[in-house]
């Protein structure tokens, strides 16, 4: 008798919400600019940078397919509420992505205090949202509401799109390894090709992510 616990699309979830939690303490910690030494700065950018592209995709996958099929299963869901919140966390994103354009002025203590307080404000609506997303579409939820093939069909579809949306992938997907640990990272690293964790993110991509790595948890 199989021992592999069934497929439960809200514990693929909680983990990407885990991820995009640590990379926002992450990078709020940093966006003050004692904690942050002047070798790491291309690092803590293109941190950055890896975590809107990643929130930018993480939203779209639910709104264009998660939040859909949700709505056949829990037609009194607040799933207007969980979308009308993705569009704020867009418009707490566009002084991340100006400061991204910043070039060298970015490094002047007023930008990177504007940083902080933006990033500051995006993590205070994170919390909120992803509290009330848990509680509609998290691993309990989905255990009851979903059959185990559901569940593994859109876990599926969700990965699938995410890694289509969420580019470059060189950057992306050792992010998310990275920013796991312990249980989280094993169960996710068994989710990936063999030759991704094998060999596209430990040698073939590993100088395209390597600036992030003062930012991320340890290998």
């Amino acid at each position: 008798m199989s021992t592999n616990p069934s497929p439960n699309v809200g514990n693929d979830l909680l983990r990407i919400h885990r991820v995009i939690t640590r990379a926002l303490d992450v990078s709020r910690y940093n966006s003050q600019g004692t904690n942050l030494a002047e070798e790491h700065q291309q690092g803590f950018a293109m941190y950055v940078r890896v975590l809107s592209i990643l929130l930018h995709g993480h939203h779209a996958g639910e709104d264009e397919l998660a939040f859909p099929f949700w709505r056949t299963r829990l037609p009194a869901g607040p799933f207007d509420q969980l979308s009308e919140q993705h569009r704020q966390v867009v418009a707490y994103l566009e002084p991340v992505e100006r400061w991204l354009g910043m070039g060298a002025a970015a490094w002047q203590a007023d930008a990177l205090n504007e940083l902080h307080h933006a990033l500051t404000d995006l993590q205070t609506l994170w919390q909120t949202h992803i509290t009330l997303e848990e509680a509609t579409i998290g691993p309990e939820n989905a255990r009851q509401y979903l059959t185990p093939a559901e569940n593994e069909q859109l876990g599926r579809q969700l990965a699938e799109h995410g890694q289509a949306h969420a580019q470059p992938s060189e950057q992306v997907m050792p992010f998310v390894v990275y920013n796991l640990s312990g249980a989280d990272r094993a169960e996710f690293i068994t989710l990936l090709p063999p030759v991704m964790t094998q060999q596209l993110i430990p040698l073939a991509w590993k100088a395209a992510w390597a600036p992030m790595t003062p930012f991320l948890v340890a290998e």
